[in-house]
């Protein structure tokens, strides 16, 4: 039951979690983690991966630690890392009593994927905004494709009105993803499903096929794909992520061998950033190229040193996920999806990836059994726990208070006594000083400098004090420096001091 309970809890992430630096809803995540591991603990027994699979894993997280010797964000490196942590814990706690860990998740999964798509279609009916939050149609509906695949392999393993129910919402739930209109998600499913039948039901892919045909049949009948193709030839946003791969790729080229530093994307992609518009990209829309510009080709062969003690993805996959066929298909699902979104970086789906790879892992019998060996451990984890708890803390206050200005700076200035390296707090204090320390924070961030541009410009106007006048001018050319390509920056600063660039620069 508790499998079950803590597997629902952190399936149902998809409808309170807000957006994927919801640092409250990683920090739900981290603590049951912990309680998890502490109870594990008690069992005087705990099965850590072997050596020779656990030592690249750590070599990994100890490069990625070392990013704080050259990171330019240390509150973006510190919670990336504590991100790392979680995936660790996660996969120790499924390594142990896997197989009810794989009974109440695959239960948690069918379970919210059908609940998730009815409340989308009552949704739709009755429109229930305040209620129904879908804050990333993208990652929501690649929670639904895995629900989807896990359906699918249900309909064989099952008989009488359990089977004919797995048929109707394995339907109803790529349907579901039509509608909602994103292409991403149908990668999960699809090449899921595919794989699914590939691995397990070589001799029943005719069925696959029907399936495949019912469902476009249904989604063109309502027009919903032919929509949803047109939108993604047309839309813009979608256009934009080849450029975003382009800039990202330049972004490489600048730092090939160590990367910016675990969890700095969204600082260094403006000076490369080719799109027009304020507009930022937090993440490089393909996990791959966005680890790459992170962590550099060190990070990647330690990557693939891990992958290689996992004999994955060579030869014998399958026999590795042996009895185990619907892991290893929406774990491929989710990979091709991971090539054009920023899947992995959302907990939900970073969940049932751990899960999929923990399947893979031998592991070994580790003893508890001295008293203060077990104290130790569990004051280290009880310790761990209240720290990585401090950023979740300040976030719920922090966004509880954020539509009202004047609770806002309260809410920021309080939450910076929490979380004192968080420099958005910093930003939203309204004190001159607090956002020059943000800006210290964060150096490469052109939306605090652009904010203290205003904030000097705005005490200039009030004073006519030249010095103000000045500081704004200098904001705006480090702005021009992180930001070379942008051409919005450019024009904002011609408005508000009626100066061509080239003096502004000058």
């Amino acid at each position: 039951m508790l499998y079950l309970i803590s597997s629902i809890i952190f399936c149902s992430s998809i409808f309170w979690m807000k957006d994927t630096v919801d640092y409250f809803s990683w920090t739900i995540f981290e603590i049951s983690a912990i309680l998890l591991l502490i109870l594990l603990i008690f069992k005087n027994k705990i099965l850590l991966p072997e050596r020779k699979q656990l030592l690249p894993i750590l070599l990994f997280i100890l490069w990625s630690a070392c990013s704080f010797f050259w990171t330019q964000n240390f509150h973006a490196t510190l919670t990336a890392l504590y991100k790392i942590f979680l995936s660790l814990f996660m996969l120790i706690l499924f390594i142990n009593e896997n197989l009810k860990w794989e009974n109440s998740l695959k239960r948690a999964i069918i379970f919210i994927s059908i609940l998730a798509a009815l409340f989308y279609f009552l949704n739709s009916i009755y429109s229930l905004s305040n209620f129904f939050l879908m804050s990333h149609p993208n990652l929501f509906s690649s929670f639904l494709a895995s629900g989807a695949v896990l359906l699918t392999s249900q309909i064989f393993k099952t008989k009488g009105w359990k089977q004919w129910l797995c048929l109707i919402f394995s339907i109803l739930i790529p349907i579901t993803i039509l509608l909602i209109g994103s292409l991403g998600p149908l990668l999960v499913w699809g090449f899921g499903t595919i794989a699914l039948f590939l691995v397990l039901y070589r001799k029943k892919i005719y069925i696959l096929g029907i399936g495949l045909c019912l469902i476009l049949l249904l989604s063109i009948s309502q027009n919903s794909f032919g929509t949803l193709w047109k939108r993604k030839m047309t839309d813009p946003y979608s256009q934009e992520r080849v450029q975003i791969w382009k800039d990202s790729l330049n972004y490489l080229i600048s730092c090939p061998l160590k990367g910016s530093g675990l969890g700095t994307f969204r600082d260094h992609y403006p000076q490369f950033k080719q799109i027009q518009g304020f507009r930022n990209a937090p993440y490089a829309h393909n996990e791959l190229l966005n680890f790459l510009c992170e962590l550099g080709m060190i990070g990647l062969i330690l990557l693939l040193l891990i992958l290689k003690n996992l004999k994955l993805p060579f030869k014998g996959t399958r026999e590795l996920f042996q009895n185990q066929e619907e892991w290893l298909a929406i774990s491929i699902g989710l990979g091709v999806q991971s090539l054009f979104d920023f899947n992995l970086h959302y907990p939900p789906l970073l969940l049932i990836m751990i899960f999929s790879i923990s399947k893979i892992f031998k592991t070994r019998e580790v003893q508890i059994n001295n008293r203060s060996t077990k104290l130790f451990c569990i004051s280290g984890m009880s310790i761990l726990g209240i720290l990585f708890s401090l950023p979740g803390v300040a976030d719920f206050i922090f966004r509880k208070a954020y539509p009202n200005l004047e609770e806002r700076k309260k809410a920021a200035t309080f939450a910076l006594k929490i979380d004192p390296f968080n420099a958005l707090y910093r930003s939203e204090t309204g004190l001159a000083r607090d956002i020059l320390i943000a800006i210290d924070l964060e150096p490469r961030n052109v939306w605090y400098h652009r904010k203290a541009a205003a904030f000097f410009f705005q005490e200039w106007q009030k004073t006519k004090n030249k010095l103000y006048y000045q500081a704004a001018i200098e904001e705006y050319k480090i702005i021009f420096h992180l930001a070379p390509n942008v051409l919005q920056f450019k024009i904002e600063a011609e408005q508000f001091f009626s100066l061509k660039i080239e003096n502004i620069r000058d």
